[in-house]
């Protein structure tokens, strides 16, 4: 089942999930698999009356969030096929540098790691890795002169956990209010190249309340699709892919902070290895909760 660990590990990472919001019109991709069902509601935040509008203004500051990730993988290559369920837990540090009202440095540290099942390669998996990147006019732009290190495990693990915990939001958000946007992104992961693009449609959905009592929820619904090729033990790989994906945004007001984030992503998955074709569905939960 190596070739599913490979298809969750780069596709994860690569294909651009919860990425910032970028105004202009990527280069389309080729067509890829057919998207996997909608992925299902969750478990519903109750929402106040309140209308709004709320303000954003970030803030510089650091902020350490603890992850979890739970993925699920099913072979539909043929009858009998397989599935496995992996998963991780991991604790960030994000810190914003306001420099200007349309430009903010971030930087993000990795600061550890722990995967379930632990990977026979677990001791080549740097624990800790640092990455910053400059957010400004909509985009999110790593900062590094060392490609080889942005293909490192742990900076790929950061540059996907970046264009999540660093969106662009518009200044004012109204209940009810919507607004789309797309991006594109290239990445490499354990030797393969991936290319991805992604739709998104926001949503202001209100004012929490319970737990979340005073946050200002925001979801967005993501058609993704990506492909990527390069070697895997010398054997020529290729990869493509296509689904939905959809993030709940729990903001703090008026810092923009990001208090929770919770997201849920089904892609379905082909990969060629050697002239043979694997298909996988893929099935990932991810919760971003802030620590300090």
């Amino acid at each position: 089942m190596r070739l599913a660990a490979t298809a969750f590990t780069i596709l994860l990472m690569a294909s651009g999930a919860c990425a910032p919001a970028r105004r202009s019109s990527p280069t389309p991709l080729p067509p890829a698999p057919e998207p996997a069902q909608p992925i299902p509601p969750v478990a519903a935040i109750p929402l106040t009356e309140v209308p709004g509008p709320w303000s954003l203004s970030y803030a510089s500051g650091s902020t350490s969030y603890r992850i979890t990730r739970t993925t699920t993988i099913e072979d539909r290559s043929g009858p009998g096929g397989r599935r496995e369920v992996s998963g991780d837990r991991r604790q960030e540090t994000i810190s914003l540098t306001v420099k200007s009202p349309t430009r903010i440095i971030v930087d993000a540290v990795l600061d550890s790691l722990e995967l379930t099942p632990r990977p026979a390669a677990a001791d080549s998996l740097t624990p800790t890795a640092r990455l910053s990147a400059d957010l400004s006019d909509g985009r999110l732009r790593f900062r590094t002169d060392d490609s080889s290190s942005s293909c490192a495990p742990g900076s790929a693990i950061l540059a996907g956990d970046l264009r999540v915990l660093a969106p662009v939001m518009p200044e004012t958000l109204v209940k009810n209010a919507t607004w789309t946007s797309s991006d594109s992104t290239t990445l490499c992961q354990a030797g393969i190249v991936m290319r991805s693009f992604a739709s998104h449609t926001y949503t202001v959905l209100g004012e929490a309340g319970g737990s979340l009592a005073g946050l200002v929820q925001v979801r967005r619904i993501s058609l993704i699709r990506g492909e990527g090729e390069g070697a895997q033990q010398q054997h020529r790989v290729k990869l493509s892919a296509a689904g939905t994906e959809m993030c709940d945004y729990y903001l703090e007001t008026p810092t923009g902070r990001i208090n929770t984030l919770r997201t849920e992503q089904q892609l379905d998955i082909q990969i060629e290895n050697s002239g043979r074709v694997h298909r996988f569905a893929q099935q990932t939960r991810r919760e971003y909760s802030v620590i300090r």
